[in-house]
């Protein structure tokens, strides 16, 4: 797969992701209009828990597809693979239900003040299994290549989920629970509809040495994929008993919105660059590649931060009351980690091509534990803002450490001096909206982007892009002038 082959599957998977988290995003006005704001505080906290719980059920089974589709194809064997996979999946999820009464309960009661804790694990468990278990069959798509199947499917599961949450939350007022018993009838019915239209080419098995692969390979990625879930929704319980539920409200708001850049960019870039990382084991270019993506990654990130923040200054208005607005300022704080969680994908892949999941778990663990201490102090003294502190500190180093440990298994040359001005670039931009905020509409929504439009031709005429690069942005430029004029007319 070329580097053209990769963008264009990024944009194919970002419509069925964005869609799919844009539902998520659509339905804040539901929440935060029908729900107190220590009642939303208490929604993120159980959204987060239940997040925890997907990749325990998953058990590195997306990245057991991703890396072993191929191998298992070349003997004919994927529906072994398939078979495999879900078996794992059932047996965990069974595991995660049946116990969740047990762990979740004295956890919701201490930290949460809820009343009725059982019923409550039993729908964010069961929730949270379905979901699992749907992702994890859409992925089959995905490591066959079959975007535009994983799209539909994303699709359909967004528009399912979001309007049976919509009618449970606002029409039957059902509140909290009502988003969790949405979510399990929508995610159950989008599991076995894909499993159905899969099996039609699939014939799934199961046997005991893709078993005993599966889970070694996939037992370590549990922490690597849970590591900053337990640390978010740990620092989420933390400022709940410290600083109280309605901050938990303003924290969430914020995070989820900030969330928009993983939307359409990240999860986008994770969907397609693991497929073609993993096919292009062996391609002696593969190191040069990853460096360019690098840099092509902070280029987007560059341009969708600052449309974020530049948007959603007069935007907040709409998505919640007043009582919310604090929100926006810390979207700024929160923008670095979100592109080092890209690069800690980059990072982890370096491992995950030399089959080390051990050691990306091990590192998860460590960085994990690391995190949750400074948190703890963090939150304690400094609330919120230590919060943001300690997540940015996270991602950074977890980005580090998994480069500087698979750089030893396949060496990548990063483009530093590239990378240092877009940092910069980055660093500037935000730093201008945050100024000017305040400024009238005429000089916020004029001189901002004139500014951002200055300094982008700065960089095409001083030498930043090679020339390869700049044939690509003109005629990139000139389909989209090509388009206007087209719908001109």
């Amino acid at each position: 797969m070329s580097l053209k082959n990769l963008t264009k599957s990024t944009l194919i998977y970002s419509v069925g992701t964005i869609i799919i988290r844009v539902s998520a995003f659509v339905l804040i006005p539901f929440y935060t209009h029908s729900l107190s704001v220590s009642d939303y505080g208490l929604l993120s906290a159980l959204l987060l828990t239940s997040q925890i719980i997907i990749p325990i059920v998953d058990f590195g089974v997306v990245s057991s597809l991703m890396r072993f589709m191929k191998e298992f194809d070349d003997k004919n064997a994927g529906g072994e693979l398939l078979g495999s996979s879900i078996l794992i999946n059932l047996l965990a999820g069974f595991f995660i239900i049946a116990v969740s009464g047990i762990t979740l309960g004295p956890i919701f009661r201490t930290f949460l003040q809820i009343e009725d804790v059982f019923i409550y694990a039993l729908l964010v468990s069961t929730a949270s299994v379905l979901q699992s278990l749907c992702v994890n069959t859409l992925s089959y798509f995905r490591a066959r290549n079959q975007g535009m199947m994983f799209t539909v499917f994303s699709i359909a599961v967004a528009v399912l989920v979001s309007s049976l949450t919509i009618l449970f939350v606002v029409k039957f007022d059902l509140g909290i629970k009502g988003v969790f018993e949405a979510q399990a009838i929508g995610y159950f019915l989008l599991w076995i509809i894909p499993l159905k239209i899969i099996s039609r080419k699939v014939k799934y098995k199961v046997s005991k040495p893709t078993l005993k692969k599966l889970l070694k390979f996939g037992f370590p990625l549990i922490f690597a994929r849970s590591g900053d879930l337990i640390k978010s929704t740990i620092a989420i319980y933390m400022l709940s008993y410290f600083v109280g539920l309605e901050q938990v409200g303003i924290f969430s708001l914020a995070s989820r919105l900030t969330m928009i850049v993983q939307v359409v960019l990240i999860l986008p870039f994770q969907l397609s660059y693991e497929p073609y990382i993993y096919s292009s084991i062996g391609d002696p270019n593969l190191s040069r590649r990853i460096s360019k993506i690098s840099t092509y990654l902070l280029i987007a990130f560059v341009v969708i931060s600052f449309s974020l923040v530049f948007v959603f200054r007069d935007f907040m208005g709409i998505i919640a009351p007043k009582e919310y607005f604090k929100a926006y300022y810390l979207i700024f704080l929160l923008m670095p980690a979100q592109v080092f969680r890209g690069f800690t994908y980059i990072s982890q892949s370096l491992l995950l091509i030399k089959q080390k999941s051990n050691i990306t778990g091990i590192v998860s663990v460590i960085s994990t534990v690391l995190s949750i201490m400074l948190s703890y102090f963090c939150i304690k003294y400094y609330g919120i803002m230590g919060n943001i502190f300690a997540i940015n500190v996270y991602w950074f180093g977890l980005a580090i450490a998994l480069f500087i440990l698979g750089d030893k298994e396949i060496h990548v040359k990063m483009e530093t001096a590239r990378l240092l001005i877009l940092g910069f670039v980055n660093l500037l931009s935000l730093a201008a909206v945050y100024f000017l905020v305040d400024s009238p509409p005429i000089i916020f929504y004029s001189i901002l982007p004139i500014a951002f439009i200055i300094v982008f031709l700065l960089l095409y005429n001083l030498k930043f892009f090679d020339s390869d690069e700049k044939q690509i942005i003109r005629k990139s430029f000139k389909k989209v002038q090509y388009k206007l004029l087209s719908f001109k007319t």
